[in-house]
């Protein structure tokens, strides 16, 4: 029986998730594990680790807003009950670190995360302080395209600010823009990766052009131990349910891999870029 916990168990590699929070406090209870000590921090390499955190001693707080306004182009956040049928849920990463700015380029225009704030629409994360980075190592070219004209670095993240702190959506470069909606791989991916007979975190979500419609199609591929070709369609129908009713999108394709199989970066997580090509020439040599 574990007796003593640190402080805090501070997750800031992923988007963190409400359910991903529940399910370690669940997975530790009959450890003593106090229900505040899983927390969220907002980091990366480019500002010497953190730029908000959760505050200490609390539960983050979660709040859901209403999925179909951020899924527009003016990405809006409209906050609603939890339980409501629109509702995405989202994980506070907390309040910027001293010493820190960051601002929210919301499309009509940046909102800076101050206190008690509410930026009112989601856009790119943008950073300024002593300790950002100055650029990339002998690559100008990337260097100068991180940085804002006015030299606020350009994190590529999606995210909001509702009462001065910080909430992420995903990923800039990864979200799939599907009959003008907007919709974040992450998303997908958590959806289909709870599909019972889905392999665990083995899920790769993209978007690929269909010149016959003109529009972009959403592919999935997971990974799963089943064989049995009817087990196999059944999966296939269970994950595009699943996506559907998490982020109401009509997935076109889904592809079931061997355990194993799917490609990943040499930091073990799963590449969706990779996976898109060799995806992408399977169906050219079919």
């Amino acid at each position: 029986m574990v007796s003593l916990w640190p402080e805090a168990i501070i997750s800031c590699s992923e988007p963190v998730r409400g359910q991903t929070l529940e399910m370690f406090r669940s997975a530790f209870a009959s450890w003593n594990l106090p229900t505040h000590a899983p927390q969220a921090c907002y980091a990366m390499a480019e500002t010497v680790f953190a730029i908000s955190q959760s505050a200490m001693r609390h539960e983050p707080r979660i709040i859901a807003v209403s999925q179909s306004t951020l899924q527009d182009a003016a990405r809006a956040i409209v906050e609603i009950p939890e339980g409501d049928p629109d509702a995405a849920t989202f994980v506070s990463n907390g309040k910027p670190i001293s010493g820190v700015a960051v601002r929210i380029a919301t499309p009509s225009g940046p909102r800076i995360v101050s206190e008690g704030a509410s930026s009112g629409a989601a856009g790119e994360i943008q950073v300024s302080g002593s300790f950002v980075f100055e650029g990339y190592f002998r690559n100008p070219e990337q260097s100068q395209a991180a940085f804002t004209e006015d030299g606020w670095y350009r994190t590529g993240d999606i995210g909001f600010c509702a009462d001065g702190e910080l909430f992420i959506c995903g990923r800039e470069k990864e979200l799939m823009i599907i009959h003008g909606k907007n919709y974040y791989v992450g998303d997908v991916e958590a959806a289909a990766s709870a599909v019972e007979g889905v392999k665990a975190g083995r899920v790769v979500a993209f978007s690929v052009f269909n010149d016959k419609t003109d529009a972009d199609d959403c592919i999935v591929l997971a990974e799963s131990d089943l064989v049995d070709s009817m087990d196999l369609r059944m999966i296939k129908r269970s994950i595009k349910q699943a996506i559907y009713d998490a982020v109401a999108l009509t997935v076109k394709t889904v592809d079931i891999a061997p355990v194993g199989t799917l490609a990943k970066t040499t930091s073990g997580k799963m590449s969706r870029s990779q996976n898109r090509d060799i995806w992408l020439q399977s169906k050219l040599e079919a």
